[in-house]
This record gives C-alpha cells, sequence and structure tokens, in this order.
C-alpha cells in the first residue's frame, strides 16, 4: 500500500492547501486564497461634516452631556453626540436644509429646503437678481454722472453760462 491519507480528506471533508496545511472544509476560507476584501465602509467620513468646524458642546460628556443644535435658530438639546448627529441626518432634524459654517461653531441657513430640489435654482435665482440689481444700479450711477457732466459743461464751473446764446 502507499502513503495512508487521513480519512478525512479521502472523504472530501478537508482540503490540501497550496502551502500544505490541512484546512476543514467548514473554514471560512476553506480555499486558502487570500481573499482582497473592500474596506469596510465607516459611517464616520460621512458624519465628519454633520457638525461646524469650532462646535464645541456645553458639556461633551459621552454618557450625559449637552449637546446643542449648532443651527441657528434651532433650539433642540441632546444628552448624547450620537442624537445630535441623528438629528443631523433625519429629514425632520437638517437633512433637507441648506446650511454654511459661519466660522464660530454655528451653522446659518441659506435658505429652508425646497422641494423637487429647487433650492440650488433658488439659489441661482437670487444670484441673478443680485447681479441684475448691480448692474441697474451702476448704469444708472453712469447715466446721473454724465447728466451732471453734461449740466457743468453747459453752465461752467461757477455756474456761468457759456452758451453762444446768452443775452447780455
Amino acid at each position: 500500500m502507499g502513503d495512508k491519507i487521513p480519512r478525512t480528506i479521502a472523504l472530501g471533508l478537508t482540503k490540501k492547501a497550496t502551502d500544505g496545511r490541512i484546512i476543514s472544509i467548514n473554514h471560512p476560507n476553506p480555499s486558502g486564497k487570500v481573499l482582497n476584501k473592500k474596506q469596510y465602509r465607516s459611517l464616520k467620513n460621512d458624519r465628519i461634516m454633520l457638525l461646524p468646524q469650532n462646535y464645541q458642546a456645553r458639556d461633551s460628556n459621552a454618557q450625559n452631556g449637552e449637546w446643542q443644535c449648532p443651527v441657528d435658530g434651532c433650539d433642540t438639546v441632546f444628552t448624547r453626540k450620537a442624537g445630535l448627529l441623528m438629528h443631523m441626518e433625519r429629514p425632520t432634524g437638517h437633512k433637507d436644509d441648506l446650511l454654511r459654517d459661519t466660522g464660530n461653531g454655528t451653522f446659518a441657513k441659506i435658505h429652508p429646503a425646497l422641494i423637487d430640489n429647487g433650492a440650488a435654482n433658488f439659489i441661482n435665482n437670487q444670484a441673478d437678481d443680485f447681479i441684475n440689481d448691480q448692474a441697474d444700479d451702476f448704469i444708472n450711477n453712469m447715466a446721473d454722472d454724465s447728466i451732471n457732466n453734461t449740466a457743468e459743461r453747459v453752465n461752467g464751473i461757477d455756474g456761468e453760462d457759456f452758451r453762444e446764446d446768452k443775452q447780455i
């Protein structure tokens, strides 16, 4: 007889890996190959931007603190940071609000959330209105300046009339 083979291998209950190890078929990786797994997708990176840069809690105790909502005008206070983060992610919280970091640890609402993703259109329209108003003011000021300059040229600097048809 040749070499004896263990009964579990003969029955197919275990396998020999390429490096000589004996692996059970119930092993999580019975082939012995190293699998390239995707890195665990953590929510930490997504939640980093949920609070303003200079945010300070009133009391940052992990179990019984006071975590106030950083949005101006929202007076909600939570005992845990996780509750505050969930408040920022929920539609009943500030998920659909367009927020701007003011730099002093608070967020300012740019405008309440608009239905059908109209927030971007609202901001673009506001910017267009502002630019048009500025352009209108500039044109009106130029027109006023040109009228004043024409009046100065006609009347002279001292108000003296230099027109040809003046009467003596």
